[in-house]
Parts: C-alpha cells; sequence; structure tokens
C-alpha cells in the first residue's frame, strides 16, 4: 500500500511527481493520490516487462490506504527482481 508499479507510454523521470487515479483492487472504488516517480523502467533490461514507472504515494486518504490494505490482503507480493 505504499505505491505502485505502472506502464507508462510519456516519459517520465524520478522525481516527477503527479496525481494517480485508479481504481482500487476488486472493487469500483476509485482512489486519487498524489504521487512521485521513484523508479523508471526503460525497458533495457532482462528484468523490465514493459516501459513504466514506480510510483510512491505521497498523499492518499485514510479510507482510501484501508481499502487498499484490505483489498492487497491475503496477496501474494511482488517477487523482488535486481535492480
Amino acid at each position: 500500500e505504499l505505491g505502485m508499479l505502472v506502464a507508462t507510454t510519456d516519459e517520465v523521470a524520478v522525481g516527477d511527481g503527479m496525481i494517480a487515479a485508479f481504481m482500487a483492487p476488486f472493487t469500483r472504488t476509485w482512489i486519487d493520490a498524489e504521487v512521485i516517480v521513484t523508479r523508471v523502467a526503460l525497458g533495457r533490461r532482462k528484468t523490465d516487462r514493459m516501459l513504466g514507472a514506480g510510483l510512491e504515494f505521497l498523499e492518499i486518504g485514510a479510507a482510501s490506504r484501508a481499502l487498499l490494505r484490505e483489498q492487497l490482503q491475503g496477496l501474494p507480493p511482488p517477487l523482488p527482481s535486481r535492480r
């Protein structure tokens, strides 16, 4: 519930701030969060499955964070990969 990886079509840079709007998993509830880009996947590494950006939540409402925590509970964590 600290952040997410998203596919990108536009160029982004580490440190870019933006607003992310997405549906909580397994619901039809929209969540808005202020985020910062913490990693950019350019597709050059074997472990980069797509062009994407790692986003860290800066500002997200308590109810939204609780909903994410509830919906993600019981799911396996993402497998770590070499950075």
